[in-house]
């Protein structure tokens, strides 16, 4: 494995919850300096590449030794927006994605219309929250900005007609609904950012663990190559001890940094025996999206 010491860069978007996160893994104990970038304040930036180039230069990243970039789910097409800016055609900059995908406009959508339920307190699935208009491919790419203030008026609105209804005054009811909205917008800008990516080549090599259901498996859009780690998941697993479950991420910088290559480009053996694997990446998967847009059994 090469020298630790090197920044390693994590894309996980924080939210409440039990399940395990990237920083679990403790990557800090074997050496890595790891930055995790999507943090308080969060950036509200609606183009991909903007969002990673305001990540580069608000932490400072050009300075900086960076080995390898780590994203879960809807971070890869930003993680690879940074790769691209950071990296070179010489020395390209791997990614390690856990279920990477893009965001796309149902995503958005759907996670839009759990935020309005939860803000209306339980309005009824069936009322459509806003124009479907705005969560086409087209518009999302064309006027992201037209879209996400529409998105964050009605928000506001359906947070303030409940506050009311509770017993708060107008002003108070405008400025608390602006500060809980704020929670699910700045969860929708990341999607929407996501989603408006070029998927930018990089000549760089993509190590994607994948979970059994996860469907966005074919080769990296803009990758030079991908290598691909199914993983088998029960909805049931649960991990007592996240610090056993780093070593498919090691393992994944070795292979990145030619430590062990193996010699063909198709899907890659089992990092680890499969039990562990799929205990590590059911509780990266389960959690990185906000609790509270999260559905209920």
């Amino acid at each position: 494995m090469p020298e630790p010491g090197g920044a390693l860069l994590v894309l996980d978007y924080p939210g409440r919850r039990d399940e395990a996160r990237v920083q679990d893994l403790g990557l800090e104990l074997d050496g890595w300096q790891t930055r995790y970038l999507i943090a308080p304040p969060l950036s509200r930036e609606l183009r991909c590449a903007d969002y990673a180039l305001h990540l580069i230069d608000r932490f400072g990243l050009r300075r900086l030794e960076v080995r390898a970039i780590l994203a879960y789910c809807t971070g890869a097409p930003i993680a690879q927006e940074m790769a691209a800016a950071l990296g070179s055609p010489a020395e390209p900059m791997p990614l390690l994605l856990f279920d990477g995908a893009p965001a796309l406009p149902a995503k958005i959508a759907n996670d839009f219309r759990l935020a309005a339920q939860q803000l209306g307190g339980g309005s009824r699935p069936e009322d459509p929250p806003l124009d479907p208009e705005a969560f086409t491919a087209a518009a999302l790419q064309a006027r992201p900005v037209e879209c996400f203030e529409r998105m964050k008026r009605h928000l506001g609105e359906i947070a303030a007609q409940a506050l009311r209804a509770d017993g708060a005054g107008e002003e108070e009811a405008a400025a608390a609904a602006a500060d809980i909205a704020a929670v699910y917008l700045d969860w929708l800008a990341y999607l929407v950012a996501g989603h408006n990516t070029s998927w930018p080549g990089w000549n760089g090599e993509v190590l994607h663990l994948a979970s059994q259901r996860h469907r966005f498996t074919d080769a990296w859009p803009g990758s030079a190559r991908t290598r691909l780690c199914r993983i088998e998941t029960s909805a049931g697993d649960r991990v007592p001890d996240e610090a056993r479950y780093h070593h498919p991420v090691l393992a994944a910088l070795a292979r990145a940094h030619g430590v062990e290559e193996a010699d063909d480009d198709g899907v890659q053996p089992a990092l680890l025996p499969v039990r562990e694997r799929e205990e590590f990446v059911h509780r990266l998967r389960v959690g990185v999206e906000p609790a509270l847009l999260r559905r209920r059994p």
